[in-house]
């Protein structure tokens, strides 16, 4: 008997990829609507095991005969599950087991998605998916298009005020064109590099501008600001003069899917404020997660120290082994503590406490010396905010780190 399923297929597959990605995260299953579809006679943990175990039977279903060759076209669908889902190998490993390219793997992986959504749509309604869905399998998404360029980049620590001196340079032609004024103020200090894939921003922030040049309409002004809190920083975007409908513009943009799939990767924030026409504010808000710890220290045996300690834990641990280079990092990634040695080459660990107290980018940061001298009292009067004997155990740093989150 066919049922009709509460879900069209598009959503449905939507679903089946978010909830290969969190096989393994109960808070998510738990409250997925595709989870209470397929499981709805059993709730709680029974519904997410039961939904997993599911899923699973449905993965091995894909899998060929015994004499089909483990790298064969065949085999890939399944394997390309299994592996990177099942067996939680990174996208980059499973690429190298299975000997493929990255463009073959964004090839197959939503075709291989799709072949398992097939199975579970049959057993939700009765029946198969419609012949013209299931062609050739679904060709590359946005999402997996999304993924793929995630997944080759790589976070760097950048300047957001030079990133968006960039992207203006490269919409300016065409607000030109539309007649829309770009604003960006002539100098912007005191803002922390940031670490964040910055193929990724740079695609967001494009989307967003040339999106508000092209509806704002002639005369409308678009001015770009940043800020930074502890663990954030924030992209401000002040629209002037805008001739429509401002809310119902910005709420269409927010449910832009790439949009929404950008802002998902970087993990970040969008919102916004409506207000009169001269002060609509639309924020991007790019949240860390962790507390940048800088260690000054030329010995690798502390380093190593430090990153057992603070590994798993919301922090991202930044080295430096000796002074110059530790006061630049310093200055330029704004980190929320300083873990100082003193037993420094060139320049000393008090010398370089004495510099970062008395400059105005680095005068605010915890410094916690950390040494095998016995030197508490010099210091903390030099202006150390804390110290601790070298080697200290890790519930002794955690604590002293702990006083210093925002």
């Amino acid at each position: 008997m066919t049922t009709p399923s509460p879900m069209s297929l598009d959503a449905m597959e939507q679903e089946v990829h978010a909830c290969l990605t969190h096989l393994y995260d109960y808070a998510f299953l738990q409250n997925n609507a595709l989870v209470h579809l397929l499981i709805s006679d059993q709730t709680g943990p029974d519904r997410v095991q039961a939904f997993r175990k599911l899923i699973l039977e449905s993965i091995e279903c894909l899998k060929p005969d015994t004499n089909v060759a483990f790298t064969s076209k065949a085999a890939r669908a399944y394997n390309i599950l299994s592996m990177r889902y099942v067996m939680q190998e990174q996208t980059s490993e499973a690429i190298k087991h299975l000997a493929l390219s990255w463009r073959q793997f964004y090839r197959d992986h939503p075709k291989a998605v799709h072949n398992l959504t097939a199975i579970l749509w049959e057993r939700l309604t009765g029946s198969a998916i419609p012949r013209s869905a299931d062609a050739d399998g679904p060709q590359l998404s946005l999402q997996t298009e999304v993924q793929s360029l995630a997944d080759q980049s790589k976070r760097e620590w950048l300047d957001l005020p030079d990133l968006l001196a960039d992207v203006i340079s490269n919409i300016q032609p065409m607000a030109e064109t539309f007649g829309v004024g770009l604003v960006l103020p002539a100098t912007v200090t005191g803002l922390p590099k940031l670490e964040i894939d910055r193929t990724l921003l740079r695609q967001l922030l494009l989307i967003v501008l040339s999106s508000l040049v092209v509806e704002m309409g002639r005369g409308a002004t678009i001015e770009l600001t940043t800020e930074a809190k502890t663990g954030r920083q924030r992209v401000i975007f002040t629209l002037g003069h805008f001739s429509r409908d401002a809310d119902l513009f910005l709420t269409t943009l927010y449910d832009q899917e790439t949009l929404q799939l950008l802002v998902k990767t970087l993990k970040a924030s969008f919102y916004f404020e409506p207000g009169a026409p001269d002060n609509i504010r639309v924020f991007f808000e790019f949240i860390t997660g962790t507390q940048s710890i800088l260690i000054i220290d030329d010995n690798p045996d502390a380093i190593d120290l430090f990153q057992r300690y603070l590994d798993k834990l919301p922090y991202h641990l930044v080295s430096a082994k000796n002074g110059p280079d530790g006061i630049q990092l310093a200055r330029e990634i704004r980190p929320e503590a300083i873990i100082l040695d003193i037993m420094l080459p060139g320049q000393d660990g008090l010398e370089v406490l004495q510099n970062l107290k008395h400059h105005k980018l680095t005068s605010h940061i915890p410094v916690l010396v950390c040494s095998i001298l016995d030197i508490q009292a010099l210091a903390l009067s030099l202006g150390a905010d804390d110290y601790l004997k070298k080697p200290p155990g890790q519930d002794e740093l955690l604590s002293r780190l702990r006083r210093w989150e925002g």
